[in-house]
This record gives C-alpha cells, sequence and structure tokens, in this order.
C-alpha cells in the first residue's frame, strides 16, 4: 500500500502542470505550461525537453529545426509536417505585415514649401535636432486625447503611421493644415470622384431608390434615402421631418425630389417597408409616373411574416419557452459563460428591433456619401 501510493505521488510531482495559454496556436498541441509566472517555459509533450524561450521555439524544437534547439526524437512525420507549416505561415504573415508597414510609409508624399520658418513653437516642445533611434515620447510633450475626443485606438490606424512618418520625413517646422476650407473640399472631390463610377451604372443599368425612416434616441425623426445598384449602395440625402407628419403626400414628395436628382430615366424601382403611408405614397407616384416600380422591402415582409407565424397556437409555447431559455441565459454571467464555452463562444439569436433599409443591406463603413 505504501509503496504503490508512494509510486502515484511521484508520479504527480513528475507531471507537468496540464496548463495552457489562450491562443489558438497549433503549437499548444504539443505543449504545456511549466509555471503560471513564466508563460515562456513550455515543456514538450513527446519527451521531456523544456525550451524557455516561448511557443515558436517549441515548435522549432518539434519541427526538428536544428539550430536554436535540439529536434524532438519523438516526433512523427505527421507532427513534424504540422509544426514546419505553422512557422512558415508565421513567416509569411510577418513578411506581409513588413511590407504592409513599409507601403504605408512609401504612400507618404510631401510637398516642402520654399520658405520653411519655424512658427509652430517646436523649441517649446522638444529639441530642434532630429531623432534617428528611440521613441518619439523622448522628443515630445504628452498630450491628452480624452480632452480632444480622440479614441485611444487611433494609433493604430494607417493613416496615424503615415502621419508620423511624414512629420519624420520633414523634420522641424511643419505646419499644419487649415482644418476645414482645403481638406473639407479636397474630400468632397474624392467623394464625387468616387460616386462617378456609380453614376455610370445608373444611366447604364439602372438603380433602386431605397428609403430608410428611423427614430434616434433623442425622438428626431430622420428620413434617409439611397440609391442602389450593381456596384452598391451610396448615401444620397436625409431629411429630418420630426416638425412634420410622416403622411403618404410628405413621403411622395420627398422620393420624388430624389428621384429628379438621380434621374428619373434612371430609375427602375422604389424601394420602402410595408407602412399604410408608403402605399399611399406609391399610389401618388403611379400616377405621376408609371413606369417606375414602387416594391415593398422583403426584409419588412419577412419579418411580419414570422411575427405571425410566431402567433399561431402550434409555435406559441416553442417561442415562450426560446424567450425564457434567452432570458435566463443573459441574466446570469455565470451561465451565459458556460454556454459561451460549449458553443465555442457563439450567441443565442435573440430578437430585437429591425430596422429596415429598403429591402437591401446598407454598408455604414466606406460608403460614399454625396450631399
Amino acid at each position: 500500500m505504501s509503496s504503490g501510493a508512494s509510486n502515484r505521488s511521484a508520479a504527480t510531482v513528475d507531471k507537468p502542470v496540464s496548463l495552457k495559454r489562450n491562443s489558438e496556436d497549433i503549437g499548444w498541441e504539443y505543449g504545456v505550461l511549466v509555471d503560471l509566472n513564466d508563460l515562456n517555459v513550455i515543456q514538450c509533450k513527446l519527451c521531456p525537453k523544456v525550451v524557455k524561450a516561448g511557443m515558436y521555439r517549441l515548435k522549432l524544437h518539434i519541427a526538428q529545426k536544428r539550430g536554436q534547439v535540439t529536434p524532438c526524437p519523438n516526433a512523427t512525420p505527421e507532427d513534424i509536417a504540422w509544426c514546419k507549416q505553422a512557422i512558415d505561415d508565421s513567416s509569411k504573415a510577418k513578411k506581409a505585415r513588413l511590407m504592409e508597414q513599409q507601403e504605408v510609409r512609401d504612400n507618404v508624399v510631401i510637398d516642402v514649401p520654399s520658405d520653411k520658418e519655424d512658427e509652430t513653437g517646436l523649441h517649446e516642445i522638444g529639441s530642434a535636432s532630429q531623432a534617428t533611434v528611440g521613441p518619439m515620447d523622448k522628443v515630445t510633450k504628452p498630450l491628452d486625447a480624452s480632452s480632444l475626443g480622440i479614441p485611444f485606438n487611433a494609433i493604430n490606424n494607417e493613416e496615424f503611421d503615415q502621419m508620423l512618418e511624414a512629420a519624420g520625413r520633414y523634420g522641424p517646422g511643419a505646419k499644419k493644415p487649415y482644418q476645414r476650407e482645403k481638406l473639407l473640399h479636397e474630400e468632397v472631390s474624392d467623394t464625387k470622384e468616387m460616386l462617378k463610377l456609380q453614376e455610370n451604372e445608373w444611366a447604364k443599368n439602372g438603380c433602386s431608390i431605397m428609403t430608410d425612416a428611423w427614430t434616434d434616441q433623442k425622438r428626431w425623426s430622420i428620413m434617409n434615402m439611397c440609391v442602389n445598384c450593381s456596384i452598391g449602395t451610396s448615401f444620397l440625402e436625409s431629411k429630418e421631418a420630426s416638425s412634420e407628419s410622416h403622411t403618404g403626400e410628405l413621403i411622395f414628395q420627398y422620393v420624388n425630389s430624389c428621384i429628379e436628382k438621380v434621374g428619373a430615366q434612371n430609375v427602375v424601382q422604389v424601394v420602402t417597408n410595408n407602412a399604410s403611408n408608403n402605399m399611399a405614397a406609391k399610389d401618388m407616384l403611379y400616377v405621376l409616373k408609371p413606369n417606375i416600380f414602387w416594391s415593398s422591402c422583403a426584409t419588412h415582409t419577412i419579418n411580419l411574416m414570422l411575427e405571425d407565424m410566431g402567433k399561431m397556437k402550434k409555435f406559441t409555447s416553442i417561442v415562450d419557452q426560446a424567450k425564457a431559455l434567452t432570458i435566463f441565459n443573459y441574466a446570469h454571467h455565470k451561465t451565459l459563460s458556460l454556454m459561451r464555452k460549449f458553443t465555442k463562444k457563439r450567441d443565442i439569436i435573440r430578437p430585437g428591433v429591425t430596422r429596415f433599409s429598403g429591402g437591401a443591406s446598407i454598408e455604414p463603413k466606406g460608403v460614399p456619401v454625396l450631399q
């Protein structure tokens, strides 16, 4: 009895602590952390080897790449292939990141004026000599980003990298651009240039006018107009209509004015939801422009169908049980954490407030805007 217990105790001591970092790296299939206090010390699962330089060194050990670490004697050809592939993928990703950073720097173009007068007060901030090595915080003045409304993650922007590159190339005496006039005009010109391709598509294959009316948290009523074609969707204009009644006449006049801006010969259809005021505007538009279709929003139609199906007796109890389960899970953080653990961080689809954008999906990022 004593001998057996002693053997089990010795085995427990010799066995490494079965711990791993929260990572999807394939290397954790072959190693475990020895000590939580040092995340770079990892023991190989295939042999007693302990590496003290992190997961990359362990993958070199499994892949039997000589030079930095001794190869694993127990690694199978499949293990070696997996780790070699992981190392190659990591190397390619690193090279791609370096190339992207270089591309960002290469895109910086500086127009240096003939007179570089020092009117910026840089001598009050730091040394006028150019720093060739070291972080910029050694030669700059601390800035309270929160007081300016700048989010902290703005430092990860490519534009921020380009700004630093331009400042470094220019050197002392750089002048900041005008805040409104020049930059605003350039932005408007760029946006109009982006829209030319879509405008050509409107004339070639036609387009759809889509309405998107909604109310914000302060109860301001906003009516948006968007134009959709085969290339994509662009925002046309918006109207604040909190003081007006959203009658069919109002919607008809607004939609008709947008049709005239786009060109009636280019518009194939108008897409709205199924509200009664939109249906009234539909009848008015048919009288004025009978060649333009008025289509009901497919998203809104399907939503109404599902809502009515959920009210049927055969589905009511199931829907109520699903709601109760969802409410219970999301009201208890431990239960929610357990659910996400076994569902691989997937959430239950929960019903919520749906906003319709004329039956088509409008992506807010990168959508050109024309005012």
